[in-house]
Order: structure tokens, then sequence, then C-alpha cells
């Protein structure tokens, strides 16, 4: 590809047995598979080090057997780039009274960092990080309480003090320091052992830094901590947090952009430590209480149990108290979600007109965009989720329609759909046929497309 992706989605093309659907991201890490036609939990099937996310692609590394690369088979491959291989972000602190031992001294007061509001502490003090590797990071303690205490790093807990007692030496490789605009700036190296952020004038106030090779970095403005990996410019982020089942918690998504408010539009999530099905905030459910299920066929669900009910906002989305999917008490939980980006990508609903005759003049949806991914599901009623793309049917004078069908809820092979062909136009997408699951009369439908690349930076066609 053109492009380092941070999510890709498999599937082999073929019949036979077991053509699962394979997701992999690089918040997870290389080889982590979850499938989306199924429950199953990360890697259930052994399949570490199947895959490997690459500078200009996605690499297959498992011989034949394991329907990634059954030899002779067809396969397709889904590719989306979030934060990407060199993320930035500013972390603005304060610092409060607390000498609390968290595993990093007792002193007197700890850093806390504040939310993207700017103006809102984090509940929790003197955190432990996680921040990418090639991840470029501003400390900001410009906060009138923290200008007396320049933020540093070191390879040792706790690092060194010109006050309070030596514990190592400081550590630089990366590192701009500008004390008088209070910041100190990091480029996390590839490879670097953990670290810590530490106060240069007292012990006690920093804690540990984890340097990861897996993608994102931490994020505050959740009631619980998440690490976000995001692009705001596509509109698209995945989001790893870890269940605190005693109440609803709010995640954060990652996708706020500055000041701009981006509240995501559907959030596709997944327990990774054990079975759970796959639970779909989307953008048509009435009231914040209905949700669906990607590996499933089932209409909408009718309760606020997983989403407690909550409206998606700019900075959150809200997971339900004890939810065994979304909020399971110490489990490390998934989240892909997504927001509309104009000439890019778009999420939202239509009614089905049930075009059974020539020239099957279905229900015209427009997006502002020539799509080149679709994947649809009808509401009210059962149906399965039906992908399209225009790699596989090409719009042609001849054949001018789409019709190769596969389903994120199913294993079976591509299809064609006769009764559920569609055209993919310079600004939409035009339904071709009557099939329930696609263009039922007086049949509700969610959608969500994408153009290859936003307009602005698109070739010509």
């Amino acid at each position: 590809m053109s492009f380092s992706p941070d999510f890709t989605w498999y599937k082999c093309r073929a019949g036979g047995a077991n053509r699962w659907h394979y997701l992999f991201d690089t918040s997870r890490g290389d080889g982590k598979a979850l499938y989306s036609n199924l429950t199953y939990y990360e890697n259930q099937e052994s399949v570490i080090n199947a895959q490997t996310f690459e500078t200009n692609g996605t690499r297959i590394v498992r011989s034949s057997g394991d329907h990634l690369n059954n030899n002779d088979d067809t396969y397709v491959a889904w590719n989306w780039k979030a934060g990407g291989l060199t993320p930035s972000k500013t972390y603005k602190v304060k610092v409060v009274s607390d000498s609390t031992d968290f595993g990093h001294g007792t002193g007197s007061n700890k850093y806390q960092f504040f939310k993207s509001d700017g103006s809102t502490g984090f509940g929790t003090n003197g955190v432990d990080l996680d921040l990418q590797e090639g991840g470029t990071y501003t400390f900001d303690w410009s906060h009138s309480s923290a200008q007396s205490h320049p933020i540093r790093f070191s390879l040792t807990n706790d690092g060194t003090h010109s006050s309070g007692t030596s514990g190592g030496s400081e550590y630089t490789t990366g590192v701009v320091k500008n004390d008088s605009a209070y910041t100190t700036t990091i480029t996390v190296a590839s490879g670097v052992a953990n670290l810590y952020y530490y106060c240069q004038s007292h012990s006690g106030m920093g804690a540990e830094v984890r340097t990861n090779a897996t993608s994102g970095q931490t994020n505050f403005d959740g009631s619980i901590l998440s690490v976000s990996n995001s692009n705001t410019t596509a509109g698209f982020s995945i989001v790893v947090y870890t269940g605190v089942a005693s109440s609803n918690q709010t995640v954060a998504h990652g996708l706020q952009v500055g000041e701009v408010a981006t509240v995501p539009e559907m959030v596709i999530l997944k327990k990774r430590g054990s079975a759970s099905n796959w639970n779909v905030i989307h953008p048509d459910r009435a009231s914040n209480d209905h949700y669906m299920q990607l590996n499933s066929d089932s209409a909408s669900i009718n309760t606020n149990t997983p989403f407690a009910a909550a409206a998606l906002t700019s900075t959150v989305f809200t997971v339900g108290a004890n939810d065994g999917d979304v909020n399971t008490d110490g489990q490390s939980h998934i989240a892909f979600c997504f927001a509309s980006v104009e000439g890019y990508s778009k999420f939202g609903s239509y009614s089905g007109n049930a075009a059974s005759t020539t020239p099957f003049d279905g229900t015209f949806v427009y997006l502002g965009f020539r799509p080149a991914w679709l994947m649809l599901k009808r509401k009210d009623t059962s149906g399965q989720w039906r992908i399209y793309d225009y790699k596989r049917s090409p719009n042609t004078p001849t054949i001018n329609y789409l019709d190769e069908l596969l389903s994120a809820d199913s294993d079976a092979a591509e299809a064609e759909g006769s009764t559920s062909r569609l055209d993919f136009l310079s600004n939409g997408f035009k339904l071709r046929g009557s099939a329930s699951g696609t263009n039922k009369s007086g049949g509700t439908y969610i959608y969500m497309a994408f153009a290859e690349a936003p307009f602005k930076y698109a070739n010509a066609r």
C-alpha cells in the first residue's frame, strides 16, 4: 500500500469452512486477531504472528491452513490509517498536594493531568503513562502550580533531584527542554526501555512512562484512562481501555480536535480476553437506548444496558456498569470509533423502496463523494451486515452495479446477490434491487461509507 495502516480487515473470498473475518490493528499489536463474525476472544485460534504491520502495507507471515494464506484462495483486505507512525500530543499538567505513594515515592506533591478542555483535572494523580515509540509528546507545566516543578525523564524510578534523594540520572535522548516556556518535549526512541517522568527539584511527584511498540497514547478525557490511536483528519480512532465495572464509565475516544467538537457517529466495541459480542453504537439509535451486534444479523436491540442510554459526546462514549461485553472489570476492551468527514466518510440511515422492476430505481443515498467501501445493515428486523467495495466489483459501462457480497457476521464465501445490487455513483450510492437486507419497502437501514481518500487528496477519475 502507499501508507502504513493501523487497522486491517481480511476476508477470504472463497468457500469452505471457517473462512473467518480477521481484524488486526496496531493498538493491540502484530498478529493479534479478532473475528467480526464470532464472539471469540483475541487469538483464540492461536494465530499469533499471523500478520505484521509494515511501513508500506501489511504482511501475512503464516503458511497455508489458517484461512489467511490458503494456496490459490483469493482474499480482500480493507485498511484504515489511525494515528500513524509519528503521532503528537500535548499534555498539560498542574501540581496538587498529595503524599500518597503510588509506587514512585512519597513526596508531598503529585503531577495531575488535565483533560482536553485544559481546565479539568483527571481524577487520579501521579498516573503511569502509555506513549508510542516514534511519537512526540509535549508536557506543558505552565500552570501556576507547576512552574517551579520542571518535568524531566529518567531510566530509573523517581529520577534525580537537586533537592531530595538522587535516584539515578536524567534521560535526554530526544528531549527538548524549554524552561522559559515551561515545556518539556520528548520524541520516544524506538526500543527504549520504560522511562519515568519526575520533577527536577522534588522527589515523589512523577510516575512511569510505558514506551510501547504498539500504537496510541494515554487519554485523560474519560472517567477511566484509555489509550487512543487517532486520525482526526479522517474521523477515525482506535481505543483500548480496561473495564471498571462498579459503575457506568466514560471512555475517551480521541476524536476531539482542539476546541472543535467532533462527535463519533458509530462505535464498534469488543472485549479482548474472553468471549463477547461485538456491540455497535449506530447512527440511528433512538433516544440513545438501542445498539446492534456486528457478529449477529439481529435487528437493533432496545435496551440501555451496554451504553447506559448515554449520548456520545465530543470527548467520550459511555459503557454501562457490569456489562459483560463492554465493561468487564479488569479486562481489556477495544473500540473502533468513526465520525463523518466531508468528502471522505459518512454514517447514517435510509428507508428502502423495494425496486423490483427495470430499471430497478431503488433508494438513492447522498454521501457527497464516490464511495470505495460500504457496509449496510437492516435495523428494524434481521439482516446481515453486507459489505461492498469497488475493488471486488468495479463499476464498468457493461456491468453498472456491485453485487459481490460479503457479510461481516458470516464466514460465507463471496456470492452474487442479484436482488442486492447497488451502484457507486459520483456522489453516493443507489440501490438496484428489492432484497430485504438492502432495499425492502419501508425497511430502515444504517450504513457506513468511505471514499478511498479524503476528496481534497483524491485523484480525478
